[in-house]
């Protein structure tokens, strides 16, 4: 996001609209895939960076110096920078974000002391149970899959709208099933003679 904020990786006006936008033109295809590459290359850096500090056993000098005074701005920061993108797309259906929010903060907040029984197998125990805490792990990655089935299940019954003018169609998870069918350049399967060819 720092990247893509410095004014020469700005998107250029002309990208802005998409459906004035020719996507198989390659000027079209050089402004992203130039974005992209640099995007690519800062990951792999600091990738690199980052497997370096943990393999050299650096982390342990640095926890000392780095404390939650430290670690909570830096947060906070991160998130402030998301503000502007999470607003808009919470916006899309506010019932959905505030659901998915309570879950969020009800799993990591109110839930995370409770164990969970999972089936597990070891060689000692064979086949048993093992207790995970679940809601600990994976607090936003539950909440975020339950408030897709929900609206899965919103979708499926139609109680949210199917007209792309009214509130609430976006929230829908029918809207992008076909994305990787319609790109460019996608491999299709078909059925030809009872026999499926690519």
């Amino acid at each position: 996001m720092a990247v893509l904020a410095m004014p020469e990786w700005r998107c250029p006006a002309w990208t802005q609209n998409a459906s004035l936008v020719n996507t198989s033109s390659p000027v079209f295809i050089e402004v992203w895939q130039s974005r992209m590459r640099e995007l690519q290359g800062s990951i792999m850096v600091a990738s690199c960076f980052q497997a370096l500090v943990g393999f050299s056993g650096l982390i342990g000098l640095f926890m000392r110096f780095i404390g939650p005074l430290t670690i909570a701005p830096t947060i906070s920061l991160i998130g402030l920078s998301l503000f502007d993108s999470a607003g808009m797309n919470a916006g899309n259906h506010w019932g959905i974000s505030t659901m998915t929010t309570v879950l969020i903060i009800t799993f990591s907040q109110y839930l995370r002391h409770i164990s969970i029984p999972f089936p597990t197998y070891s060689k000692a125990k064979k086949f048993h149970t093992s207790r995970m805490y679940i809601f600990q792990i994976l607090p936003v990655l539950l909440g975020i899959t339950l408030s897709w089935l929900i609206c899965y299940l919103l979708t499926i019954y139609d109680v949210l709208p199917s007209d792309p003018e009214q509130y609430g169609y976006l929230a829908r998870t029918d809207l992008k099933g076909d994305v990787m069918g319609r790109a460019p350049g996608s491999v299709s399967l078909t059925q030809v003679s009872g026999v499926y060819q690519l």
